[in-house]
């Protein structure tokens, strides 16, 4: 089924702000991030349903895909060198998310850190050990994000290419 041309520009309209609001959700983890842009670019390819359509939305679908596992494979691999357990990581995202509405705004990444290291100076008993496996752990999360926003950056690119390309070729 095809849509109609204006309906096609609203769908590519209501793609961009959604991959936007995904880009944002990798940075702030309340919203669905890396989810939303694979749904997003989905979506899109369904409703423009051309061939260059849907081969700039499988390209950004594979490079979200690549972000997700690179995030998780090299975040998980750091930790784990580090031994950081993920009861620890729990009690940073629990003390994230109440430093969010605690300090709206900069609450989440405080809350984060402040969360990691209290969690990492109980499990090793001294501040100066603690205070070494939160800097590793942030650089680890740090890593992972920007890998996964750079991918989400490159889908972008995709759609942005996809939308060239299919609205000069139709």
């Amino acid at each position: 089924m095809m849509l109609s041309a204006d309906a096609q520009v609203w769908a590519t309209v209501i793609a961009f702000v959604g991959l936007v609001i995904g880009c944002a959700g990798i940075i702030v983890p309340v919203l669905p991030g890396s989810l939303l842009n694979l749904a997003v670019l989905i979506g899109w390819g369904v409703a423009v349903n051309s061939t260059m359509g849907w081969a700039c939305a499988a390209a950004g679908i594979v490079m979200t895909v690549i972000g997700i596992t690179a995030s998780w494979v090299l975040t998980g691999n750091r930790l784990k060198k580090l031994q950081v357990p993920n009861r620890v990581i729990a009690i940073a995202a629990l003390s994230a998310v109440v430093g969010m509405f605690v300090l709206p705004g900069p609450g989440l990444l405080i809350g984060f850190v402040v969360g990691l290291f209290i969690a990492e100076w109980v499990r090793h008993s001294t501040a100066g050990e603690a205070l070494q496996t939160t800097k590793g752990t942030l650089v680890a999360v740090g890593i992972g994000l920007g890998i996964e926003l750079l991918c989400a950056g490159a889908a972008f690119v995709s759609l942005t290419v996809g939308t060239f390309l299919h609205f000069t070729t139709v």
